[in-house]
């Protein structure tokens, strides 16, 4: 014999109301997740870049103090460091999937 349980209208809804709202609080966390992902990877990027014109100008640094003459004191040069290319890749049909889930769960719980 299986055991059944009754649940009354109300407490239906209200059970459908919290699962909907989970779903939605979820959806928006992974939204902000790659939000996050994307600003980082452009943050990234923008260091790269950062780097690569602090080389330009440390380059031309020391090549206008190699053109004074070396009667001066001793002249340091400013030491350079490497960088790395970061790629950035924006998945927007993701974004677009979690929009319309998000939209659809609106939907549900303003019908309830």
């Amino acid at each position: 014999m299986i055991p059944y349980v009754r649940f009354e209208y109300e407490e239906c809804v209200d059970s459908k109301k919290n699962i909907l709202s989970t779903q939605m609080n979820l959806l928006n966390s992974i939204k902000k997740l790659e939000s996050y992902t994307i600003l980082r990877k452009q943050e990234l990027i923008k260091k790269t870049l950062l780097k690569n014109e602090l080389k330009q100008a440390i380059s031309q640094v020391n090549l206008v103090l190699s053109s004074i003459p070396s009667s001066q004191t001793s002249i340091k040069t400013v030491k350079q460091s490497s960088s790395q290319s970061a790629e950035i890749i924006i998945n927007s049909k993701k974004s677009q999937d979690i929009e319309s889930q998000l939209y659809e769960i609106r939907e549900k719980l303003s019908k309830l």
